[in-house]
């Protein structure tokens, strides 16, 4: 079969641990009728599985600065990788992953496409984040408007960034923004059996006399580690909880351990740094706690929900259509510490509730997050004409 090309733009951040480029791998190596084209910032595991597998990629090097100069390095420079992979033909689509990558190619993109430069082909924007309420879009974010599709992650996204983004046109934007959710391996994702669960608690080092509460995240002010620590010093110590924050230990991370030091709540909060195999934390834990500032959909949450393990989260952006509307976790309201750590300490101890939610979250997971129905929606809106 003659594969459709499709050029997939997006930028790393040296983080081990990214949910928007993991999110991103499981489509590219998934499509059957689609030969991608990797362009991205630097070489990573990504682009090593990608050259493995044979995919073509390009990289492109930026300037991570704010200013000026490096601004016009890194459009010049990506706008000509694109121009030069497009000037050879049959490119189908343009998808960009992020706002990044989209504010240093999208300008190129679109003129080339207004010219018919070779072929026509789609620009598609992934947006995998909101904001948080009331904090305006800037103006690089106009550049939606160069986009031929928007693809979001839930459809509380779709219809939240509608009404925020600065859409020209919003009778166009109506029929061309698509809700697909994320791709979960529910293989590696699944529930564990209880000696499963045993063992990886020995491994994972959690006792028998605490809970334990899993906290995914990579470790930034999004994530909100540093204010959770400081919000919850008097419950943790009056508690029998133990919270297992996973992620790769940098500057905002040492902040966190030296606030941990500080309260003196080194027994209680366990920073275990980048771990790949993270499906052993959900299997493990009593649940996952989601108390970030924002999300587009927590990639903690959906990974966790396939595990079969319950989700406490703060009403980031599909929280309230994930877990409340499915009946697998609980949603607290933006910042009230108090309820959240009331609600997922109450639940740590129903048994017959954990259940429940336990089997409505794998049974969620095997409608919503498997591959082969997100794939055909992507390759649709890629081949469509």
């Amino acid at each position: 079969m003659n594969k459709k090309k499709v050029i997939f733009v997006f930028y790393q951040s040296k983080s081990q641990a990214n949910g928007g480029i993991n999110s991103l791998w499981q489509l590219i190596k998934s499509f059957d009728e689609i030969e991608p084209i990797l362009l991205t910032n630097a070489r990573t595991s990504v682009v090593e599985q990608a050259e493995a597998l044979g995919y073509e990629f390009k990289i492109t090097p930026t300037m991570d600065s704010f200013s000026l100069r490096a601004r016009i390095y890194n459009v010049l420079f990506w706008s000509f990788t694109l121009l030069k992979l497009v000037s050879r033909g049959n490119i189908r689509a343009i998808h960009f992953n992020d706002i990044m990558a989209l504010s240093y190619g999208v300008f190129s993109a679109k003129m080339t496409n207004l010219f018919k430069f070779k072929a026509e082909f789609k620009i598609i924007f992934n947006i995998r984040d909101v904001f948080e309420p009331g904090r305006l879009y800037t103006k690089k974010w106009k550049f939606v408007n160069y986009c031929d599709e928007l693809i979001v992650l839930s459809e509380h996204m779709k219809r939240e960034l509608y009404q925020r983004l600065p859409l020209n046109n919003k009778e166009y934007w109506r029929n061309h923004i698509h809700a697909i959710y994320s791709i979960v391996d529910l293989q590696r994702f699944s529930p564990a059996n209880e000696t499963e669960k045993n063992q990886l608690r020995e491994k994972l080092t959690m006792d028998k006399d605490h809970l334990h509460w899993a906290y995914v995240a990579t470790f930034n002010t999004k994530k909100n580690q540093l204010g959770f620590i400081q919000a919850m010093e008097q419950d943790l110590k009056a508690h029998d909880v133990m919270i297992h924050l996973v992620g790769d230990i940098n500057e905002y991370a040492q902040e966190c351990q030296l606030m941990v030091e500080k309260l003196g709540l080194e027994a209680k909060c366990i920073f275990h740094g980048y771990y790949k195999q993270v499906e052993d934390f959900y299997k493990a834990a009593d649940l996952t706690i989601v108390p970030t500032k924002r999300e587009g959909l927590a990639r903690c949450m959906i990974e966790s929900l396939a595990c079969g393990k319950a989700v406490v989260s703060f009403n980031v952006s599909s929280a309230e259509e994930i877990i409340e509307e499915n009946k697998c976790g609980i949603v607290v309201p933006q910042g009230v510490y108090d309820s959240f750590f009331q609600n997922a300490y109450e639940l740590s101890n129903n048994k017959e509730l954990l259940k429940k939610y336990s089997e409505n979250g794998r049974n969620l997971a095997t409608q919503l997050f498997s591959k082969p129905e997100i794939i055909t929606s992507y390759q649709n809106i890629y081949l469509s004409t």
